[in-house]
């Protein structure tokens, strides 16, 4: 339980933000930013992204994480869609 959202009760997190950095992904790159066994509420932007697999991940259990405003330079594919 937490107040940090919006001030009142509530079981749902408050956005977390992971902005303006220089990610360099190497030694076995798979996704710059993986979002998955259950991580939430990420919002993920204005980031320079260098190397990995995939630009984004979001799987088993991984959920309302947004990812906008990125540069993704030299990675396999944007996004990773698992099923």
């Amino acid at each position: 339980l937490t107040t940090v959202r919006d001030g009142t009760p509530s079981m749902i997190m408050a956005w977390r933000r992971i902005h303006h950095n220089f990610f360099i992904d190497n030694y076995s790159p798979q996704e710059d930013v993986d979002n998955d066994d259950g991580s939430a509420y990420y919002k993920t932007y204005d980031n320079f992204l260098v190397y990995g697999g995939t630009g984004m991940k979001s799987d088993f259990g991984g959920h309302d994480n947004r990812h906008y405003g990125n540069i993704y330079a030299y990675v396999r594919s944007a996004l990773a869609i698992c099923t």
